[in-house]
């Protein structure tokens, strides 16, 4: 996986100055520092220093699960780069229950925290969390996640609609814009990410696809291995013309891709995942069917994260909403962007 600590972010939206979110709408533009009159020498230049250096700050990072390897890694990036840049982290972890992540929130805040980061994992808000932080002075950055109320300075996280659109458009190149489809879908029915990538990639498909057909299973592969191996059964006993399969995360497609080799059908199609785990690197590299997957990097990610927060506390400009790049890993360019260290 891509691994640098200095990720390009492309960044949207209005670009603001704030302390917290009583004052995210009013906060005054800081005065740029004045240039130096007197050039130092490249020879006697002191080390260059972190850009986001800011010591003595601390701040909350409110987990709503750590269940998953890939919320894990994103928090510990997240304590990693606090401590690159002089930062003090406090982090919890709700265990998939928002009113507990609401009352860490609180906890947080009593602890005298400069700011807070939310890792939301799946929940589309938590009000609670809105309600501890309304009268607070405390910044708020979402990473990953970006809950619907509105209520924050910051949020860094991948574009999942363009995540579906480029699978969709390696799928129809791949494979000349002819046969038959299938999506792999992690559940429930209005899981926000889930949603976003079935939403991107259909309207792809029907836009750019139109000698191609898409099917999918009634039951849901619980973004979990075991739970794509039993989907991709389903889907091969009422399919047999099947020549590409597309799954909203890496871990699903492994399993249907291992159920297509069970049953001797791996030859007559591809896979296609999300997210870039180490397991799906080495499947790509190894030059197996599991062709390609879009790299939604959780160091990257919770790095930003941190650096958003830095530049907050040191009254500089940023932008409200960033995107970090999900690209897409293909056989071509995986060495390019895996990193064996990772753990993910």
């Amino acid at each position: 996986m891509l691994r640098s600590t200095r990720t390009l972010v492309a960044l949207t939206g209005v670009t603001v100055i704030a302390l917290g979110l009583a004052g995210c709408q009013a906060a005054d533009r800081a005065s740029a520092p004045a240039e130096s009159s007197s050039p130092v020498s490249s020879l006697s230049a002191a080390p260059a220093v972190d850009p986001f250096r800011a010591d003595g700050f601390t701040i909350g990072i409110a987990n709503y699960s750590l269940a998953t390897p890939y919320l894990a890694a994103l928090n510990t990036a997240m304590e990693d780069r606090a401590a690159e840049v002089g930062i003090s982290a406090v982090s919890t972890d709700a265990g998939g229950d928002a009113a507990q992540l609401a009352a860490d929130v609180t906890g947080l805040l009593a602890q005298d925290v400069d700011g807070i980061i939310v890792s939301g994992g799946d929940l589309v808000n938590a009000p609670g969390v809105s309600l501890a932080m309304k009268d607070s002075q405390v910044s708020l950055v979402f990473v990953d996640r970006l809950f619907d109320s509105g209520f924050y300075n910051a949020w860094v996280g991948p574009d999942y609609s363009t995540v579906g659109w480029d699978s969709c458009d390696y799928i129809g190149s791949a494979l000349g814009g002819r046969g038959k489809v299938a999506t792999v879908k992690g559940g429930p029915a209005d899981h926000p990410i889930g949603l976003l990538l079935a939403e991107s990639f259909e309207e792809c498909f029907a836009q750019t696809l139109p000698e191609m057909s898409l099917v999918e299973a009634e039951e849901f592969g619980d973004w979990t291995e075991a739970g794509g191996e039993s989907v991709m059964n389903s889907l091969l006993a009422s399919h047999g013309d099947i020549v590409a399969v597309f799954c909203q995360n890496d871990a699903m497609c492994l399993g249907a891709q291992q159920a297509a080799a069970d049953a001797g059908r791996s030859d007559e199609m591809i896979f296609v995942g999300v997210g870039g785990t180490r397991e799906a690197f080495q499947a790509i590299m190894d030059g197996s069917n599991f062709n390609a997957t879009s790299l939604v990097d959780p160091d990257a990610i919770g790095e930003q994260g941190v650096n958003l927060m830095a530049t907050i506390f040191k009254r500089e400009d940023f932008a409200r909403n960033s995107v970090v790049p999900s690209p897409l890993v293909r056989l071509g360019n995986a060495a390019e962007y895996f990193d064996a260290t990772s753990d993910y």
